[in-house]
């Protein structure tokens, strides 16, 4: 009966944001892909040491798959605190962005999260080809850490305060849940966000 109870309640939550969807900056430089005039966009706010942002990760790549047309991702950053290696990769996945290699690092963060160190992030900055000199100043920039700065406060202010969390189109999906829960989204918003 509680179940029900809840999944009723989840169901409103999600009419009632359909209605009026959160306002999430989609503007501001962030790493993203997908088509720049995608119908739908998804951003998740993530933590590269964080076990279930990987399966976040995951989930959201196979739907890039499975829309690419229709859907756009924006990659944000909400490292935790009591991780402490989410912070630094974090901004090493910033400083390879602004060497055009956000993704690569992004997936060599979340495939070796036990090894995350400073020492790990210079291999891969290495393995990439990136200017290392440039790579090591830009992770301790102020730019960078004013961008995840911006992120976390965003997440913050719309109610995402663990990670993985997702906008999709302005409906929240706090938590790594599967990919139907993320296409049922999608698809009403492609359908117009009427109820079917």
């Amino acid at each position: 009966e509680f179940e029900k109870k809840q999944a009723r309640q989840e169901e409103a939550s999600l009419e009632e944001q359909f209605k009026s969807p959160v306002n999430v900056d989609t503007t501001s430089k962030r790493p993203s892909k997908g088509p720049e005039n995608a119908k739908v966009v998804v951003v998740e706010y993530s933590d590269f040491q964080c076990p279930f942002c990987k399966r976040g990760a995951d989930t959201v790549e196979q739907l890039l798959k499975e829309y690419p047309q229709q859907v756009k991702l924006i990659f944000k950053q909400l490292p935790l605190q009591f991780h402490s290696q989410a912070l630094p990769a974090a901004k090493a996945s910033l400083a390879a962005w602004k060497q055009g290699k956000f993704w690569e690092m992004h997936d060599a963060c979340f495939s070796n999260q036990a090894a995350l160190s400073d020492e790990f992030f210079v291999e891969q900055a290495k393995k990439l080809k990136l200017d290392v000199d440039k790579f090591k100043k830009d992770m301790e920039s102020p730019e960078i850490a004013k961008i995840i700065e911006e992120d976390q406060a965003e997440a913050g202010k719309i109610g995402i305060s663990g990670t993985p969390g997702f906008s999709v189109g302005g409906v929240l999906v706090k938590g790594a849940y599967p990919l139907p829960h993320f296409k049922t989204i999608v698809d009403r918003w492609l359908a117009g966000g009427e109820k079917k």
